[in-house]
């Protein structure tokens, strides 16, 4: 056996193990269900066969056509069972596949996420769940075309064992041949597949930019020339691809009509002439049974491949996961205070942010300004758990609190914020109160309340920050953090904001830290922040009295 037939029947028995251990009971019962479905198949052929047999000899009788219906009825339900069977382990398969991901990034950190990439993460999901899903429907189709041509072979034995072993080689020699080939196309299906991949990408910035492009001709024209006409050249692949398939078609029919030309005339021209009609039914369901195997086991090579990158994506996501902090009561505070808390990003050249030291104290009012770049950011995220300190300590009430108890007291509107459809808890939804909160933020007329949650027509985005501010309202936490929440609201409402708003919250028992540059409001906060170059240069106490040493304290 050929290296390429070794490593295609390593691939399929390496499949097998991964569906038995991965998919539980189901799979178990699902494998020797297709094994039999396989080999009521290559029972009905047969039957045919012998049937034709029996006709060329007028001894057909009643009996042999009942057992012949029985056949068919069993070859029925079998198959009808294993495919129901497989679909159910497909499904829990792919279910099993995404939910471990997904616990992986629900367990990782905001870091790691970033580090990997929102989109890659998500195309990577999407695409080896994707290819797993059709590499468990091909290892039971290999299952079952291997049952089937096992049957047909061994009845043939049974009758016929010269003209067995002689349509043997034939089968095997045609394996062989169509194996080869489709390695020899691997590297160009891989081509067309990254073609595909550049062109879908580079579509998604087309519509993603569209307004971009639209408003600028140079731009659309300097992307159509330099990004997208050379990614569609890049398609040529798919012509090659196109080629190969029809060379690997033009050889599955030589394969099928070798196999019949021994079964029907090859071997009685060498006398053997026993089972002939048994022989050419048994080929050509052989051929039916080859195509499978060389047809499904490329499609379980790639779901290998789907499998080890979805085990590095999950190894990516493991480093820095922390034990889950499951059904932990909302804790209070009354002071938080970073001691020498940095932060270093990835990367040779990265930047360390920090130190920083500071003291927020329960009820206050506190804004952070500074430039672009200068951390502020970066102070919230770890200020809120988001960011884990590379050096320092976050100190709640004098003590070090578990990261989950952390994050719990913050509720937070940053720059980047997603807005969901429903609310973090369902169950507790007050919707007459989502209502009040809606009119008081002046989106009564946009926004329907719902039993869990918000629906909205397309709002503009000041008034899609307003909507997330309801929903962070919503959390009861004890610390609301805003990241430049007024940069997208009129002037009107900025001062609706400053001037009423936040002394309500406040009055409510809320914490509020503003991230802002809206100077003329600098006023209305307890405490104001200056942060540059990565440290908290000065902290205004509004009371009077300034501080300039660099601790915030």
């Amino acid at each position: 056996m050929s290296r390429i037939a070794a490593g295609s029947v390593r691939a399929g028995a390496g499949s097998i193990r991964l569906l038995l251990r991965s998919a539980g009971p189901l799979a178990w019962l699902a494998v020797p269900l297709t094994v039999a479905a396989g080999l009521s198949h290559a029972l009905v052929a047969v039957g045919i066969g012998l049937g034709a047999e029996a006709l060329e000899e007028s001894s057909l009788s009643w009996s042999s056509a009942a057992l012949f219906g029985l056949a068919l009825a069993v070859m029925a339900i079998v198959s009808v069972a294993a495919q129901l069977l497989g679909q159910r382990v497909l499904e829990r398969m792919a279910a099993t596949a995404t939910t471990r991901i997904a616990e992986c990034i629900g367990g990782s950190e905001l870091a790691t996420i970033e580090a990997l990439g929102g989109l890659r993460i998500v195309d990577s999901v999407s695409r080896n769940v994707a290819a797993l899903r059709r590499g468990v429907h091909a290892t039971l189709g290999l299952i079952y075309s291997v049952a089937q041509l096992a049957g047909l072979l061994g009845a043939l034995a049974l009758y016929a064992t010269p003209t067995m072993l002689l349509l043997t080689v034939v089968v095997l020699i045609g394996f062989q041949v169509q194996n080869r080939l489709r390695a020899r196309y691997v590297g160009v299906a891989q081509q067309a597949e990254a073609a595909d991949a550049r062109v879908a990408h580079l579509s998604r910035h087309l519509v993603g930019g569209f307004r971009e492009l639209l408003t600028s001709q140079r731009r659309r024209q300097d992307f159509i020339a330099n990004d997208l006409e050379p990614a569609a050249k890049e398609l040529g692949p798919q012509r090659s691809l196109a080629q190969a398939t029809a060379i690997q078609a033009g050889v599955a029919t030589a394969v099928a009509l070798a196999l019949v030309l021994v079964a029907a005339f090859i071997a009685p021209l060498i006398g053997l002439t026993s089972g002939i009609a048994l022989a050419v039914f048994v080929s050509t369901h052989a051929y039916d049974a080859l195509q499978g195997v060389v047809t499904y086991l490329p499609m379980i090579g790639t779901a290998g491949e789907a499998i080890v990158q979805l085990d590095a994506l999950s190894a990516d996501l493991k480093p820095h996961r922390r034990g889950a902090a499951r059904g932990r009561p909302m804790r209070d505070f009354r002071s938080i205070a970073f001691q020498g808390v940095a932060y270093r990003y990835a990367g040779e050249d990265a930047p360390t942010l920090g130190p920083f030291d500071l003291a927020l104290r329960r009820g206050e009012i506190v804004f952070v300004t500074g430039g672009n770049g200068s951390g502020k950011s970066t102070l919230m995220k770890l200020l809120t758990g988001l960011y884990l300190p590379s050096a320092g300590l976050v100190l709640i009430d004098g003590s070090a609190w578990h990261i989950e108890d952390q994050r719990g007291l913050f509720a937070s509107v940053f720059t980047d914020y997603f807005l969901f459809d429903g609310v973090a808890d369902s169950t507790a939804f007050d919707p007459g109160r989502a209502a009040a909160l809606l009119a008081r933020l002046q989106l009564a007329a946009h926004v329907r309340v719902t039993e869990g949650g918000f629906v909205a027509a397309p709002l503009s985005a000041g008034r899609r920050k307003r909507l997330a501010l309801v929903q962070a309202i919503l959390e009861d936490r004890p610390v609301l953090v805003l990241d430049e929440w007024t940069a997208d609201q009129d002037a009107d409402f900025r001062a609706e904001f400053f001037d009423r708003l936040l002394p309500e919250l406040r009055a409510q028992g809320m914490t509020i830290i503003a991230v802002t540059h809206d100077e003329r409001f600098f006023d209305r906060c307890d405490r104001l922040l200056r942060v540059a170059d990565g440290r908290i240069l000065e902290e205004r106490i509004l009371t009077g009295a300034w501080s300039a040493s660099g601790t915030g304290a």
